[in-house]
């Protein structure tokens, strides 16, 4: 989407069982699609090639509904950085999973994808409108952005030492049920931690 170039892959998750394309990156390469005014071939579950023919870049509101608990951090990683190119601000909102075994979690663009967008000049707010776990899904994520990239900083590319990273865990529902009714639980925690 960024560079115009129409490629083509193949072997898609070829190691993977079930291989080809979930409905996840499914979602990911339609709303890619449709962003960009792509032509897009074997765009379908299971599907193990790919081709895709980017068009003209446009910004603007879109909303995506993966249908599953797919994440939607994926779909949003594949969109945003394009939408930066896009001539007006652009606001993406996804339904779906937001915390997945095998994803990052939405906490992760938060904290650690959008610093680094920033720190090279871009601005892009993702916010977690509702938790959305495996296997019911239902999460909302939205991401917000502008054109605004500067020249590239290469400050945040030097070795840094980390003494410490902070960190959250979001609990999954049975997970949270599970602490909820443990004896050692600390008084006043209950289910209904994941919705915090």
């Amino acid at each position: 989407m960024i560079t115009g170039q129409p490629f083509r892959i193949v072997h898609i998750r070829a190691n993977r069982q079930p291989a080809g394309l979930r409905r996840q990156h499914l979602a990911a390469v339609r709303a890619a699609g449709i962003v960009c005014n792509a032509q897009v071939s074997h765009a379908e579950v299971g599907s193990k090639e790919l081709e895709f023919t980017p068009g003209v870049l446009t910004g603007g509101i879109y909303e995506f509904n993966i249908g599953t608990a797919g994440s939607t951090t994926l779909v949003l990683q594949t969109l945003m950085l394009a939408l930066l190119k896009a001539e007006v601000p652009t606001t993406v909102t996804i339904t779906g999973g937001t915390h997945n075994p095998k994803a990052p979690p939405a906490q992760f663009l938060q904290r650690a994808y959008c610093r680094l967008l920033a720190a090279m000049g871009a601005r892009v707010d993702v916010e977690l409108e509702r938790s959305g776990f495996y296997p019911a899904g239902g999460g909302v994520l939205s991401g917000s952005g502008a054109k605004r990239i500067r020249a590239p900083v290469a400050s945040w590319l030097s070795t840094t030492r980390f003494r410490y990273v902070p960190g959250i865990r979001q609990p999954t529902p049975t997970r949270a049920a599970t602490l909820a009714s443990s004896p050692s639980a600390p008084s006043g925690l209950s289910a209904s931690t994941r919705e915090k």
